[in-house]
């Protein structure tokens, strides 16, 4: 399973590996883990229309798991769904009848261990009992505060299928594809919950996992691939970049590019809308969050393997062109410069390091925003405002940060 955060981006899956372990290292069998990922029983005696909300940039589903509500992140590239401990301990899950011990790769590329139980998922008239979820520790990814308990994940996820109304922020589920006008693309979920697409880069083709708990405006790819960029422009970060599951990423260097020739579900598809290519060590495959889909309202046929993209009569929410170049998330209960990029801010504020301790942002603390995601939004709509962005570091020293656009050399 695989997830993560941006830091200005999160991460949130689990990719279940090929290989599955015991505690002891002992290969288990992944006939056995196959089972898992397809348990659950669905009931949906019609259409059912559900109201959603954009959080961070990801999308949350209000569910009940054996009876208790909250939000729920809609995450397709989480293998299993999720509670988090603290949701969790309000709630008396089954134990499955033979303990398995899970491993998976989260949105850092780590290695994680799981164990899986069994609830019944409400979600309006839908139901789905049975299904298994694993519990992790919401607080120590996201922060403390944040409105969602937990994911639901490609165990739900692939039993439906999801039409995505961005305009309206709804979304109808039926266990019959939709049909609709619009652009369709083929994809698949294999035998351990991984949505893939084919998407080719510069002439070479390969399959890109769809991951909707991704809030990266880019689609990310393994650096490995530098090479097919050639001397086409580039801008640089540094830092840990990502947040999941594992906790902050290690420190790593990204390059993001602009130019580049790409296809989409086949060898002729091309979108409308434009993006960036993002490189990094923390990615072992291509990667394709929830934004770069919202540019259009989506019908995700999992039962058929169609997705079919329509126009949105309002665009998505803007990520701004120009940026700050030092990139703030919450760690340990403080705020941190946790990455820079290649910005003409940065050599104005030499001074400022990586991983320095932030005690206000424009005379705000870590105790004025209501959850670790608020510090996020806070400085795109600073962005959005071109308004300047004082840092006012642990020491008392003030660094000041205008609108820039990042350097592409």
């Amino acid at each position: 399973m695989k997830k993560s955060i941006q830091v200005l981006f999160f991460s949130l899956g689990i990719l279940l590996a090929t290989n599955f372990y015991t505690n002891a290292q002992v290969p288990v069998d992944t006939s056995e883990i196959i089972r898992i990922s397809n348990m659950g029983d669905v009931t949906l005696l019609k259409q059912q229309i559900l109201p959603i909300q954009i959080w961070s940039d990801m999308i949350l589903i209000k569910a009940k798991v054996n009876g208790i509500e909250g939000y729920f992140v809609w995450d397709n590239g989480f293998a299993f769904s999720a509670l988090d401990k603290n949701f969790a301990a309000k709630i008396k899950l089954s134990p499955l009848q033979q303990k398995t011990d899970i491993a998976g790769t989260d949105g850092n590329n780590a290695q994680i261990s799981m164990q899986c139980e069994l609830g019944r998922v409400d979600m309006g008239q839908v139901s789905i009992s049975g299904s298994p979820f694993t519990i992790i520790d919401f607080e120590a990814m996201m922060g403390k505060h944040v409105k969602p308990v937990g994911i639901i994940g490609s165990t739900v996820i692939k039993k439906i299928n999801w039409k995505f109304d961005f305009d309206k922020n709804t979304v109808t589920l039926s266990l019959k594809p939709f049909e609709s006008n619009g652009i369709k693309l083929p994809f698949e979920i294999d035998a351990y919950n991984n949505s893939k697409i084919l998407f080719g880069l510069n002439g070479y083709l390969d399959k890109a996992a769809i991951d909707f708990g991704y809030n990266g405006n880019e689609v990310a790819i393994p650096k490995d691939a530098l090479p097919i960029f050639g001397a086409a422009k580039k801008s640089i970060s540094i830092g840990h970049l990502s947040s999941s599951v594992s906790g902050l990423s290690d420190r790593d260097t990204s390059y993001i590019f602009r130019d580049f020739k790409y296809c989409i579900g086949d060898t002729n598809t091309v979108l409308p809308h434009k993006f960036e290519i993002m490189l990094s060590s923390n990615r072992n495959h291509v990667l394709i969050g929830n934004r770069f889909f919202r540019n259009y309202n989506c019908i995700i046929n999992n039962t058929s393997g169609q997705i079919i993209l329509t126009t949105r009569k309002s665009p998505i929410n803007v990520i701004p062109e120009k940026k700050y170049g030092a990139i703030l998330s919450v760690n340990d209960g403080k705020i941190l410069v946790s990455s820079f990029s290649d910005n003409p801010n940065i050599n104005r504020n030499a001074d400022l390091k990586l991983m320095d301790e932030i005690e206000s942002i424009n005379g705000k603390s870590l105790k004025d925003f209501a959850d670790p995601s608020q510090i996020r939004d806070y400085q795109i709509s600073l962005l959005l405002k071109n308004m300047e962005m004082k840092l006012k570091r642990i020491d008392g020293k003030i660094f000041v940060f205008t609108p820039e656009p990042d350097i592409y050399k």
